[in-house]
């Protein structure tokens, strides 16, 4: 390399560095999504025993502890690149994390929902509760309370009757408000 490049190639290394980070004097906007689940090996194998060809890019995660019992289980929203997404909604695969080796267990996948969808404090059979939106598809448009049974939480997410509580949770926030997705606890 000639002497008179290398400034050049070092500058520009240095230009890309600087504006790809954060401006620390930026305000905070939107919430942004966090960064890959610590377990995302562990969540990609429990979902490829559902379906092989699900892809960690057709899905978005939030972890949170459903049971309280220390450990995050984590909810799998799939996304618009996904075959399990369609205009009646998305589908919601909740794994809960085993406590001895690391993995997850399937423990529902709720089709048809859409986002917002919120932690509740109730509980049913030690798991705490979902409220999921419904609408399109021919759906009559609302919320719908999705209760473990003491096996797995429901196929679908049945009435849409259920109203959003003030002490309810966002998990995953309605992308068509401009919302990014938000942790359990962070409302």
């Amino acid at each position: 390399m000639k002497p008179a490049v290398l400034p050049v190639v070092v500058s520009l290394a240095v230009f890309q560095m600087v504006s790809a980070a954060p401006d620390a004097a930026a305000p905070p906007s939107q919430p942004q999504p966090s960064s890959p689940a610590p377990h995302a090996k562990a969540v990609q194998a429990a979902l490829v025993k559902v379906d092989k060809e699900i892809k960690p890019e057709h899905y978005d995660l939030v972890e949170v502890d459903l049971d309280e019992d220390g450990r995050k289980d984590v909810l799998a929203l799939m996304n618009s690149q996904s075959t399990y997404s369609g205009t009646g909604g998305s589908t919601l695969f909740l794994l809960r994390a085993c406590k001895e080796d690391g993995k997850y267990t399937k423990v529902g996948s709720v089709s048809v929902v859409h986002a917002p969808i919120y932690l509740r404090a109730s509980r049913h059979h030690g798991l705490r509760d979902l409220l999921v939106s419904v609408r399109g598809g021919g759906a009559e448009p609302g919320t719908a309370v999705l209760a473990f049974d003491g096996k797995c939480y429901p196929k679908s997410p049945g009435e849409a009757t259920a109203k959003v509580e003030e002490k309810d949770k966002v998990l995953f926030a309605d992308a068509r408000e401009g919302q990014g997705r938000l942790e359990a606890g962070s409302r």
